[in-house]
């Protein structure tokens, strides 16, 4: 059994008070019409292509919020008291999910930077020296360095599969459902949650005790996927997107129904809809002088967020580097 599976099996306790949450927020999910051969007729008739990095590193999907664009306005659509209550629930339960599993909420980030900011030079130094020398332990090869890298990020995964788990719907998915959409999207996830370690200049470690200049991390190894990243913040982190809405944002990247290899599409494409109405009546009430604009700009995100999940595994495909179990089983099996 994989570390993916051991995993799955070992969070897949969900209460009865859970499941039955679950089986009323998926009765409102209407009777639509497959999405199946629009969803094929999407990945073959793709034609624009965004470069990345160079001519050898893949391209990225055009029209990837063609699925959800078909759902907005549903997802806009008047709520009765009853899907009123249901989607208050599901969005309880999603923002709940996030906030007991992210350690880059608004807050937790505050007060990193916070205590960053307090320390002196001479602690600075002795963090980075410190950093320094677990990745060059045995030797500064490239590969060791990204290693230790990735190796925080273990983690950071475990906390994103939780959270995946505690989407109402998520666990009456198929195991195999389950496992791909972890699989083909929950980098996307990390990378909305790491959104807050990138500065115009600059990016924090995952422990937030060293910061690193972003013409430092650019030589790194696999340091043009760090600048992509760099660039998808520029234009992510302006949005100022509050926890609540990174939760909900996160789920209805999650719970995709154009990733690959998929039993039941329709399931899939059903639940992203309610997650999608939920973000929006979220959206509704947390910003009512601006919320369609702010809904709007914040799902033109989602290109550019494929776009470095695409480079991220095609870096791990092609340069061979020393990876942990974990981050292997996910992105690499």
């Amino acid at each position: 059994m994989s570390d993916l599976q051991q995993l799955l099996n070992t969070l897949n306790n969900t209460s009865l008070d859970d499941k039955q949450n679950t089986k009323d927020i998926m009765k409102l999910a209407p009777g639509r019409h497959s999405p199946t051969a629009f969803i094929r007729q999407r990945k073959d008739s793709i034609s624009t292509r965004i470069r990345v990095a160079n001519s050898k590193t893949p391209t990225v999907k055009g029209n990837t919020l063609a699925c959800i664009q078909q759902q907005i306005p549903t997802a806009k659509g008047l709520q009765d008291a009853s899907t009123s209550k249901i989607i208050d629930q599901l969005i309880e339960a999603v923002i709940g999910s996030h906030m007991s599993t992210c350690n880059y909420t608004a807050e937790k980030y505050a007060a990193g930077k916070r205590n960053y900011e307090a320390s002196s030079y001479a602690q600075r130094a002795a963090n980075m020296a410190s950093r320094s020398m677990e990745m060059m332990k045995d030797g500064p090869t490239p590969s060791k360095m990204w290693a230790q890298m990735v190796k925080q990020m273990e983690p950071v995964m475990t906390r994103v599969i939780t959270f995946t788990k505690g989407i109402p719907g998520f666990q009456a998915l198929t195991q195999n459902d389950q496992e791909q959409l972890i699989k083909q999207g929950s980098f996307e996830v990390v990378l909305a949650r790491y959104s807050r370690l990138f500065e115009d200049s600059s990016m924090f470690l995952p422990t937030m005790d060293v910061k690193l200049p972003r013409a430092l991390v650019k030589y790194m190894p696999c340091g043009s996927l760090f600048e992509e990243q760099f660039k998808f913040c520029s234009s992510f982190n302006p949005l100022h997107l509050e926890d609540g809405e990174l939760a909900l944002l996160s789920a209805v990247m999650i719970v995709c129904p154009e990733r690959d290899n998929l039993d039941d599409e329709q399931q899939i494409f059903e639940l992203q809809g309610l997650l999608l109405q939920a973000l929006y009546t979220y959206m509704k009430r947390l910003r009512p002088d601006n919320f369609n604009g702010h809904f709007t700009a914040t799902l033109n995100t989602l290109p550019a967020m494929e776009h470095v999940n695409d480079l991220h595994t095609h870096t791990l495909k092609t340069q061979k580097l020393d990876t942990p179990a974990l981050h292997k089983d996910i992105f690499l099996s």
